[in-house]
């Protein structure tokens, strides 16, 4: 459980030397190269820039611990829909609740914005992260939907029909 050394709050632009140093740490954990435009983009559509996507950071007695970006859509007749694009705990602070408070601080934000749907993705094979999703939310995962993705190849291709 997450102690009284652990903070959850929105990112702002004095945090984005640890925002960076998160997304490189996630970027390796997936076995992927950070992309060289990690800072360019946090810092263009993060705290401070366009405010593209929010971002909440956690602290454990005050080192970086984790985050989750995320950002909203609206469908008519529904509202607002929140979509997690990630949630990552750096491997040190992994199993100290720390995603729990990200969790607890994210839908605390969608309650009080009346959001009506949070969605997220998990990659199939992290079992770690579906343990974690299945106890939090033991009738969350839903087969109703499809997931389809286009790379830049495809958009390209496509747009040229």
């Amino acid at each position: 459980m997450a102690s009284s050394l652990t903070t959850v709050a929105a990112a702002t632009e004095a945090d984005i030397e640890d925002l960076i140093d998160l997304h490189r740490q996630m970027f390796e954990f997936y076995d992927q190269t950070p992309p060289d435009r990690i800072e360019d983009d946090l810092r263009h559509y993060g705290p401070g820039g366009t405010n593209d996507c929010s971002i909440l950071i956690a602290r454990h007695d005050g080192a970086a611990a984790g985050l989750i970006v995320f950002y909203t859509s609206f469908v008519i007749g529904k509202g607002i829909n929140g979509f997690m694009q990630d949630l990552y705990i750096a491997e040190p602070f992994r199993r100290y609740g720390i995603g729990r408070a990200l969790m607890k601080t994210f839908t605390q934000i969608a309650q009080s914005e009346d959001w009506w749907r949070v969605d997220w993705r998990v990659d199939r094979l992290n079992l770690d992260a579906r343990i974690f999703y299945d106890l939090l939310a033991p009738d969350g995962f839903k087969l109703d939907r499809l997931c389809y993705r286009l790379s830049r190849e495809d958009i390209s291709r496509i747009a040229a029909l």
